[in-house]
């Protein structure tokens, strides 16, 4: 089983768990998709854009933020087949044309078939080897339009932090931000994680940034040396 399929299932399965640390607030959705209403209203207004969401789940968490703005063409995409038939239906309010695509984001990235405005990747591009981010990176920058934008939200290290001292500090965190875990919970959650997330830190993004074409990149948000908001611009 590929790293993307095994991802895909453990969501599949523990799902119920991971709306509790949303609930918990241990990934700072709240603020992060504020932070993104607030970019998508100040770079777009009015005008239409079409919007690819990797990692999407069952769309729940970006709905909100979609609903009222003038959103052309939704894409999402995820690994676990439950979730994209669950996105289908909670994408019925946003007034748009939808694809959702059931495929691992390194493969579906390089098969987008048009241009687009805005790719949005939120607590996904950490399941990824540092090769094959900057590979999805690149891709990203080839399907954007110009002006087009990479928002990209996810875990991040500190400097010289190794991965088990960023899963240590994980573990920690969610202890503190949903007490009524229990420890069967705590390491049923953590299981992902162990398995296959690799954060990077922010200078490495604004490297890989730097040494691309990209326009510029920009870090709206930054919490806790764990949590980053990042924009990259065509």
């Amino acid at each position: 089983m590929s790293n993307f399929k095994s991802v895909g299932v453990f969501f599949e399965d523990k799902w119920h768990l991971y709306q509790r640390v949303i609930r918990g607030n241990v990934l700072c959705h709240g603020e992060m998709f504020a932070t993104l209403d607030h970019l998508l209203a100040e770079r777009f207004g009015n005008s239409p854009f079409s919007f690819v969401d990797f990692g999407c789940g069952d769309a729940s968490a970006v709905l909100d933020t979609l609903r009222n703005k003038p959103i052309s063409h939704y894409t999402g995409v995820d690994a676990a087949s439950d979730l994209i038939a669950t996105a289908a239906k909670k994408l019925a309010p946003l007034d748009c044309q939808k694809t959702l695509i059931c495929q691992d984001m390194a493969t579906a990235v390089s098969h987008l078939a048009v241009q687009v405005d805005v790719i949005f990747c939120s607590y996904a591009l950490h399941h990824l080897l540092l090769d094959q981010k900057i590979k999805f990176i690149e891709n990203c920058y080839q399907r954007l339009n110009t002006p087009g934008y990479f928002i990209l939200v996810d875990g991040v290290a500190m400097e010289h932090e190794t991965r088990e001292q960023w899963l240590e500090r994980l573990d920690r965190r969610i202890l503190e931000k949903v007490p009524d875990f229990t420890a069967e919970d705590r390491a049923q959650i953590m299981q992902h994680p162990r398995e296959a997330d690799f954060p990077e830190t922010i200078a490495m993004f604004r490297r890989i940034a730097k040494q691309s074409p990209w326009r510029s990149f920009e870090v709206l948000v930054e919490r806790d040396d764990f949590l980053a908001f990042m924009v990259f611009v065509k």
